[in-house]
């Protein structure tokens, strides 16, 4: 058993350390690589637990990625597996940070580097659509969550509520929804 918890933490590793070499643009880039790798090839967590786990990693400090592999990797195997996920992915990030703010002054001036960066930019963009559209699969379900994703929308851009705040209200507002409204709707609807 000892043995077989040291390979799934190793996976975990070496899962994290791909998924770093392959990280370009902003958390949300990574969404879809992420899915591929624990939902599609692996089944580890659903898309369901995916959501859950942004929304907590949305909250909680520190980059957006590395906490969304942190649950995932404690989820699966604990402390060491959450720890061992988020070194894995952040050792090749951190050594082309490293690298690139070394070189930045001469990589910068380089056109072919410009052209590679807006090529770069508009794929990622069309991962995050991608994204958009598998996770919305899995979290608009029904007239109720429509109806708080639509009062997210217009909360977050056109208000000045922080993200973690709307995050918290519309959790209470489902809460408040499941437990004491839509129980009297089915009771009356019931006795007519």
């Amino acid at each position: 058993m000892y043995k077989t918890k040291i390979k799934k933490v190793i996976d975990l590793f070496f899962i994290c350390f791909l998924i770093g070499a392959q990280m370009f643009g902003s958390g949300m880039a990574v969404i879809p690589i992420l899915q591929r790798e624990f939902i599609d090839k692996r089944k580890m967590i659903t898309n369901e637990e995916l959501l859950d786990i942004m929304s907590i990693s949305q909250c909680t400090p520190g980059a957006y990625t590395v906490n969304i592999v942190t649950f995932i990797g404690n989820k699966y195997c604990g402390f060491i597996g959450g720890m061992m996920s988020a070194i894995g992915l952040t050792i090749i990030p951190i050594i082309t940070i490293i690298l690139f703010t070394a070189f930045y002054e001469y990589i910068s001036e380089l056109e072919f580097i410009r052209s590679a960066m807006v090529g770069i930019t508009v794929s990622v963009f069309c991962l995050i659509i991608n994204s958009f559209i598998n996770l919305w699969k899995s979290a608009i379900v029904s007239k109720t969550t429509f109806i708080l994703f639509t009062l997210s929308f217009v909360l977050y851009f056109f208000s000045d509520i922080n993200i973690i705040f709307i995050i918290f209200i519309m959790g209470i507002l489902n809460l408040l929804l499941e437990k004491y409204v839509f129980p009297k709707i089915k009771k009356s609807e019931g006795k007519a």
